[in-house]
C-alpha cells in the first residue's frame, strides 16, 4: 500500500512537471520552426523614448545602432537565423533561444523586436535581445 501511494505521488510530481515545463517552452511556429526557448522573461512594460523604425529605415543605419522593429517573423532559415518583415521589406534577424520569453509565434503573429543592426562585410542582420507579441 505505501509503495503504491509513494509511486502515485512520484508520478503525480512528474505530471505537474510536464506541464510547467511545457508553458515556459516558446519559439518560432512557422515553416522549420521546431526552435524552442526555455527561459521567461520579464520587465518594464510601459512607453520607450525609442522610436518604431521600418525595415527600410533600420538597413540604412549604421552598424550597432538600436532598433525597435514591428512586423511578423515570416520564416526560419536557419541556426538562429529567421527572416523579418514589415510593409517596408525584409530583413534577416538574429534570434538566441533565450529571446523568445517563452512565446509561441507564428507567422501571423505581429511582433516588436528590438536590438542592434549587425552590419558585416556581406552581411545585414538584427541582432535581437528581446521579441514581444503584440
Amino acid at each position: 500500500m505505501k509503495k503504491s501511494l509513494l509511486f502515485l505521488a512520484g508520478f503525480s510530481l512528474a505530471v505537474a512537471s510536464v506541464g510547467v515545463m511545457a508553458q515556459q517552452a516558446g519559439g518560432f511556429t512557422g515553416p522549420r520552426g521546431n526552435h524552442q526557448a526555455t527561459n521567461q522573461r520579464a520587465g518594464f512594460t510601459g512607453p520607450s523614448q525609442q522610436q518604431v523604425l521600418s525595415v527600410a529605415q533600420a538597413k540604412g543605419l549604421r552598424d550597432d545602432a538600436k532598433v525597435v522593429l514591428q512586423g511578423h517573423i515570416k520564416q526560419h532559415k536557419h541556426g538562429e537565423i529567421y527572416v523579418f518583415e514589415d510593409a517596408s521589406g525584409r530583413i534577416d534577424v538574429d534570434i538566441d533561444s533565450d529571446d523568445w520569453g517563452g512565446q509561441q509565434i507564428g507567422p501571423n503573429d505581429r511582433v516588436e523586436i528590438r536590438g542592434e543592426v549587425d552590419k558585416g562585410l556581406r552581411t545585414l542582420e538584427i541582432d535581437v535581445d528581446s521579441i514581444r507579441k503584440l
